[in-house]
């Protein structure tokens, strides 16, 4: 069961970041169309319906708490309230493959999760071993990078 103040919190992240809560494929698709509008041959291969199959192909069926679709920004965010529970893994591996896909067309992807108290830090999904997705703050991802860095020196 959501509660209250799941609720709250959503209602405060779409009212401050004009987010909505439904329809994340169909606003996704239509921008991807309109953001092609100067290019008729590239809208008659990929209309909106195609793009939406797209993303539900590969991403899997995912809802996220509040989401942002920003044709100027050319980027996807989705905001996710963890308030007596984390992401679980399922639901990051499909974070990550909404993040992959994203990329494909050309777009940037942005997670955010927000606390019990509405505190809201960007984070990273990280395809890691065995392709299981793990969600990161900052820091982490920095750390991860560097430690990626490090292997790839030593290599050479």
């Amino acid at each position: 069961m959501i509660s209250a103040t799941h609720n709250n919190i959503v209602n405060d992240i779409c009212r401050r970041h004009s987010a909505s809560t439904r329809g994340w494929y169909k606003s996704m698709a239509r921008a991807l169309y309109d953001a092609n509008a100067d290019c008729p041959a590239w809208q008659s291969n990929f209309p909106p319906d195609f793009i939406r199959g797209c993303f539900r192909d590969v991403c899997g069926h995912i809802l996220p708490d509040a989401y942002r679709v920003s044709l100027q920004d050319k980027e996807l965010c989705f905001w996710e309230v963890e308030v007596t529970h984390h992401v679980k893994n399922d639901k990051a591996n499909k974070l990550a493959r909404v993040a992959i896909e994203t990329a494909e067309w050309g777009w940037a992807f942005r997670l955010f999760l927000a606390d019990r108290y509405g505190r809201e830090n960007e984070v990273y999904v990280v395809d890691g071993i065995n392709r299981q997705a793990r969600i990161l703050s900052m820091a982490d991802y920095k750390e991860l990078m560097a430690e990626r860095m490090k292997k790839c020196k030593s290599s050479e």
